[in-house]
């Protein structure tokens, strides 16, 4: 059974240290700039004869400060390329967090972000990403990632077992290395005796299927001998599966999240979820 959500996020920026430092970093050292006293302004227009008032200025739009926060945006389940663009947030709220950690000057770097939208349909228990993303002009953009858990369980089906052996738990993969990621590991349904029982092995990045960038699906087949002589059943031998793909566009420094589909003949599936960092 699948619900539909409203997406619902109320975020404060201070909160969020990785951001908050960006905060902090770009407006604590803020340049001062020198005004005309008001007093030599008056003494002029006194030494003036017939002076006339000066003409109404014309109204501009205001143009945000360089060193400051200008606009805060969201995405679902991938960074500013490849995620889903929710709106932006509104910016320059009270935050109790900000002013407790970094005083009263940044008490107002709060945000709320408030999505009302039913095209989106998630599955119980799924396990989603916000990325919030923060511009300053002086400087660029930068983000930080939260993790998103619906409530609900999810509908797997745990007959379908399966290994992720390829990237490693955290693996940190260096930049030079990130054109050419593998994902790799095993898969079977141990409700079959015949066979593998499993029909195809789809892979998604930093979001679940549906959401997350389609990866591709995984060559499937691959001999694995140590599968098949640790469930005792030859049949289980062909149960590897590999899949490279080319992740030049992860910024150095990003942790992402791997989601392997396996399905089995019976278009049950299950789901395994790995993370690594570049």
């Amino acid at each position: 059974m699948k619900t539909i959500t409203i997406i619902m996020i109320v975020l404060i920026l201070a909160a969020v240290i990785s951001l908050g430092f960006v905060i902090l970093k770009y407006t604590v050292f803020k340049p001062v700039t020198e005004e005309k006293p008001i007093e030599s302004e008056q003494n002029e227009t006194e030494t003036t004869e017939e002076s006339e008032p000066p003409p109404a200025e014309e109204e501009t739009d205001t143009e945000p400060e360089e060193d400051k926060v200008a606009v805060i945006e969201i995405y679902l389940d991938g960074d500013r390329q490849n995620g889903t663009f929710l709106g932006e947030a509104v910016y320059g709220m009270t935050s109790k967090e900000a002013f407790t950690i970094y005083g009263e000057d940044f008490s107002e770097t709060g945000f709320i972000f408030t999505g009302d939208d039913t095209d989106y349909t998630f599955e119980p228990g799924s396990t989603h990403y916000i990325y919030v993303y923060a511009l300053i002009p002086e400087y660029g953009w930068n983000y930080t990632r939260e993790k998103v858990v619906i409530p609900g369980e999810a509908e797997v089906d745990n007959k379908i077992r399966f290994s992720i052996d390829d990237p490693q738990n955290n693996e940190e993969i260096s930049a030079d290395d990130r054109s050419d990621i593998r994902v790799s590991g095993w898969s079977l349904d141990t409700g079959r005796n015949d066979s593998t029982g499993i029909e195809d092995v789809e892979i998604y990045l930093n979001g679940p299927r549906g959401y997350g960038k389609f990866l591709g699906e995984a060559d499937y087949g691959i001999e694995r001998t140590d599968v098949a002589t640790a469930f005792g059943n030859p049949d289980y031998i062909y149960s590897g599966y590999s899949l490279f793909f080319d992740g030049s566009d992860l910024e150095p420094g990003t942790r992402n999240t791997i989601y392997v589909y396996s399905f089995s003949s019976s278009v049950n599936y299950n789901l395994g979820m790995r993370d690594f960092v570049i």
